[in-house]
């Protein structure tokens, strides 16, 4: 199956079709749009890194603010509220005084 399937992406890379890369991009987008469950997994790890707000996090994922504030719940996930910490917010100056 995958030898099949490494052969079909060497014809269409050859035959101009596709590059690899592209077909790896077109491939990954296919998955999640048929696979929307992996899309909300994706958005809720970045989430629990802290690198997305609720309501971005709700945009990735494809859902509403509260259906993901449901989904964080079943899985355990604290709802980070209001805006980030000090920490956070002191990085984030940092960062915006270094492209000044």
């Amino acid at each position: 199956m995958v030898e099949d399937l490494l052969r079909d992406v060497k014809i269409l890379s050859e035959k101009g079709y596709y590059s690899e890369e592209d077909l790896e991009r077109e491939a990954y987008r296919a998955l999640l749009k048929n696979k929307p469950e992996l899309r909300v997994a994706i958005a809720i790890e970045k989430y629990k890194e802290g690198g997305l707000s609720l309501n971005k996090t709700a945009e990735i994922a494809g859902i509403t603010t509260e259906e993901l504030k449901e989904r964080l719940a079943e899985r355990g996930i604290e709802i980070r509220r209001g805006l980030e910490g000090n920490e956070g917010k002191e990085k984030r100056a940092r960062k915006l005084a270094e492209e000044f």
